[in-house]
């Protein structure tokens, strides 16, 4: 059981037990955050309607018009937080007087003359990002203080862990899972900055060719050369100043970003 999954997945549920109407949850990428938070509403059969890449006020005037009472996952839409007007729609139907949540948009454009200029908004938001970069001022952060804000950080291990859960729900031949589970259980290396996108990858390799799949994988694969060099400093018997005079020389960077990155990756169960 990964604790900082199992964390979000009962939050997901209190969202839809509590007057929480919403949800900001972010992390890298590859992280699951989509995969996890469709299949804990199927489990739990809510009603949700999933959108990738709304950019206009009037898009998101639509989309909660047209899908009112079900919970909204709007994904990889970071630019939303730049756009006043669409912080200002989600801030409507987010929060309310006497709780009605009334959402109101009035404009001229054709694009909405079947639409009416108010509605009361009764679902529930949740927001897939990998970073929250907004705009400093009141408008924003009304927005993320009217929802419950989590961020998922995996170790190494969690990652793995939930691709062999994954692997099960995916059309493979016995042998297919068998070379799959072996990679993860012996050849996963923290250089690799292993995530869920990336284990796709290595699934459709091994699709393509059984044999020879795992090598050609591994030739396609970007090593994370300063993660590589902070191992191989490690593993050396050598004093900390050392170490550090050989990450500064390799890399350029500075003491205290060796300590960083170095903490960062113990954190994550890299070292």
């Amino acid at each position: 059981m990964i604790k900082q999954l199992e964390t979000y997945k009962e939050y997901i549920l209190m969202l839809h037990k509590t007057g929480i109407n919403s949800i900001i949850c972010h992390s890298k990428a590859g992280y699951g955050k989509t995969y996890t938070t469709i299949k804990t509403l199927k489990e739990r059969q809510i009603n949700y309607e999933y959108v990738s890449g709304v950019t206009t006020a009037v898009e998101m005037y639509k989309l909660l018009y047209n899908n009112n009472g079900k919970t909204i996952i709007l994904d990889d839409v970071e630019t939303i937080f730049q756009d006043d007007r669409i912080i200002n729609l989600l801030k409507a139907s987010l929060w309310g007087v006497d709780n009605k949540r009334v959402v109101t948009y009035k404009t001229s454009a054709k694009v909405l003359e079947d639409y009416p200029d108010q509605f009361e908004f009764t679902g529930k938001i949740i927001i897939l990002a990998n970073e929250i970069k907004g705009k400093n001022d009141e408008s924003f952060t009304a927005l993320i203080s009217r929802s419950l804000k989590y961020e998922l950080k995996y170790s190494l291990q969690d990652i793995i862990s939930l691709c062999k859960e994954i692997i099960h729900l995916k059309k493979l031949t016995i042998e297919q899972k068998i070379i799959i589970n072996n990679f993860l259980d012996k050849k996963v290396k923290p250089e690799y900055n292993f995530n869920l996108r990336i284990f796709d990858r290595l699934i459709e390799f091994v699709k393509y060719d059984i044999k020879n799949g795992v090598e050609l994988f591994l030739n396609s694969l970007e090593i994370d050369e300063e993660i590589l060099l902070i191992i191989n400093i490690t593993k050396k018997d050598k004093p900390v100043d050392e170490q550090i005079q050989e990450y500064k020389l390799t890399t350029g960077k500075s003491r205290s970003s060796f300590f960083r990155k170095k903490q960062k990756m113990k954190k994550d169960g890299m070292l």
